[in-house]
């Protein structure tokens, strides 16, 4: 009986191995994201343009008004196109706020957000000089806590 205990065994092994390799190159869904070496050869390349740029971006601390300074080691970046994208993390649908430049480095929107909640913020800053996003997640409280629009600044 033993001796046919092993054989048997080691079959079971080779057929549960054989069928979960079938599984999982028929199910595979994949890590990594579609076009991943030309995008982070694109983000290195972004991240060298940004230090050679002295490229320095500070944010506020509340929504309403919701501030960006962006400055390089030239001075302050001037007349470039900003934007804020908020998605809740549950939600497939963005808001998109535009900045508008208020002083030479400083642009400003009003974001209001319908509800508190975790949302992600996507700003997107394009200028002739650079075009570069950051991107943080932030709880956010309703208005029902009395606390709308308040976040804590992203480390960027």
């Amino acid at each position: 009986m033993t001796k046919y205990l092993v054989p048997v065994i080691g079959m079971a092994f080779l057929i549960l191995l054989g069928y979960s390799l079938y599984i999982s190159k028929a199910h595979y869904e994949g890590l990594v994201e579609e076009g991943y070496s030309e995008k982070a050869e694109h983000y290195f390349k972004n991240l060298k343009k940004e230090d050679a740029l002295g490229l320095q971006i500070k944010v506020s601390e509340t929504l309403e008004p919701f501030d960006v300074w962006i400055n390089t080691k030239e001075g302050p970046l001037r007349g470039a196109a900003v934007v804020l994208r908020v998605g809740r993390i549950d939600s497939s649908r963005d808001l998109r706020f535009p900045l508008k430049e208020v002083s030479p480095g400083h642009y400003r929107a009003s974001v209001e957000l319908p509800r508190g909640g975790y949302y992600m913020f996507n700003l997107e800053i394009s200028s002739s000089e650079i075009k570069t996003t950051r991107r943080w997640f932030k709880r956010v409280w309703g208005e029902d806590r009395g606390e709308r629009g308040n976040f804590k600044k992203p480390d960027l």
